[in-house]
């Protein structure tokens, strides 16, 4: 019950640990910063992950972000409770792909004195990968996916945030046309390659099908501003994949 109140007065999961630096506060939260062993961090530049702690109504809400691959993401959060009655602590610990979907989740509560442990892991695309429950550390249940044939599976391709109709506005407001082009009338379609990789983010980025210098330029900066966006990459067989695409960005004169 000691550990309990000492927890109520103010100890965060990040302290326990050892792992975060000094917290300061924004927005009602403690935040503080990791390197990429999660061991302290003095300052936002260099640093590999964010913790935020907030304490809404008795409980502690940690909310760890990632900053060292491509844009920011929620990596984790977890969240405690205490339980009074039983002087315990009730935890769920939830961590995400970089795309949003959940990756792993863990429930820690207990029953009748009994500590309880629900485990379950999810595949890139949120289907169920396995689940393990057991109490007192002995195991309770076990479920493991076995994957279909690759031939019964239907491919999942890239999703862009908010759709195909966002990706083709966000393309259309990143497009320059160089006064240049305009001063000499140069029109054309300009065909770009990129990757998608495994893990959302843009690259590989080429011409494929160019018109002019210019023109060609001004195409593959609309493409490398993707770079600031995550999609929800494409799937085969449960398993999140790289995909190639082709985009024609067309350069006309009304």
């Amino acid at each position: 019950m000691n550990k309990l109140f000492a927890w109520l007065r103010g100890r965060s999961a990040t302290e326990k640990s050892g792992g975060a630096s000094a917290p300061f506060s924004i927005n009602n939260a403690e935040v503080s910063y990791l390197d990429a062993r999660r061991a302290s961090w003095p300052t936002p530049d260099g640093a590999a992950y964010r913790v935020e702690v907030r304490r809404p109504r008795g409980t502690v809400e940690t909310r760890t972000y990632r900053l060292d691959a491509g844009p920011e993401w929620l990596w984790q959060v977890q969240l405690e409770a205490p339980d009074a009655s039983r002087g315990q602590l009730q935890q769920s610990r939830v961590r995400y792909w970089p795309w949003g979907q959940e990756h792993t989740r863990t429930e820690i509560s207990f029953l009748a004195g009994l500590r309880l442990i629900e485990h379950w892991e999810y595949f890139g695309n949120g289907e169920l990968l396995r689940h393990r429950s057991s109490q007192q550390g002995q195991p309770t249940q076990r479920y493991v996916h076995t994957p279909a044939e690759v031939y019964t599976y239907t491919e999942q391709m890239p999703v862009y945030p908010g759709g195909q109709e966002q990706l083709l506005k966000d393309i259309s407001r990143w497009t320059k046309y160089p006064a240049v082009s305009l001063r000499n009338r140069h029109q054309g379609k300009v065909f770009v390659k990129f990757v998608v990789g495994a893990d959302g983010l843009v690259d590989d980025i080429r011409i494929e099908t160019g018109v002019t210098p210019e023109l060609d330029a001004a195409a593959l900066a609309a493409i490398r501003s993707m770079r600031s966006v995550r999609f929800r990459p494409g799937f085969q067989n449960w398993r999140a994949v790289s995909v190639h695409f082709t985009v024609p960005i067309t350069f006309a004169i009304n």
